[in-house]
């Protein structure tokens, strides 16, 4: 018999009382795993998923025809950009063009062709800014 100080009580009565809770915690315990929601949230997830499947593949395939789009588009454009500097370069270079007659084969000699050629790269470079309302101001020569 189990004995407190104001009160006797009987043993098999406290062990009854935990008996009770311990069953009281496995029913807690098996409510809060409701297994039928699980179940359908498990249904609806799944649902979600195949959702989503079916949009990404919609979505690949759109982004492939854009991406192919957008190729084709930058390949012309690209295109356009080359024909529209050739035309420009036809237009108002064509007396200043620099051509490379010697062979490069050092720095020293590519540094001298560069400073021979200073003048009309920067004519050249002043009519582009120029007929684009800019102003053109030389820069330094780099040494080194």
């Amino acid at each position: 018999m189990f004995q407190l100080e104001s009160a006797k009580v009987d043993g098999d009565i406290i062990s009854a009382a935990l008996i009770l809770t311990n069953l009281g915690v496995l029913v807690l315990i098996f409510v809060s795993a409701d297994f039928a929601g699980r179940a359908m949230n498990e249904g609806r997830l799944s649902n979600l998923i195949d959702e989503l499947v079916l949009a990404e593949g919609d979505d690949k395939v759109a982004f492939i025809k854009a991406w192919e789009t957008l190729m084709e588009e930058a390949n012309s454009t690209e295109e356009m950009v080359r024909a529209k500097i050739q035309a420009l370069d036809d237009t108002m270079f064509s007396h200043d063009h620099v051509k490379q007659t010697k062979k490069v084969t050092s720095l020293s000699t590519l540094h001298g062709m560069a400073v021979e050629h200073k003048p009309k790269v920067e004519k050249a470079l002043k009519k582009m800014a120029e007929s684009f309302g800019a102003e053109f101001h030389e820069g330094r020569v780099k040494l080194k």
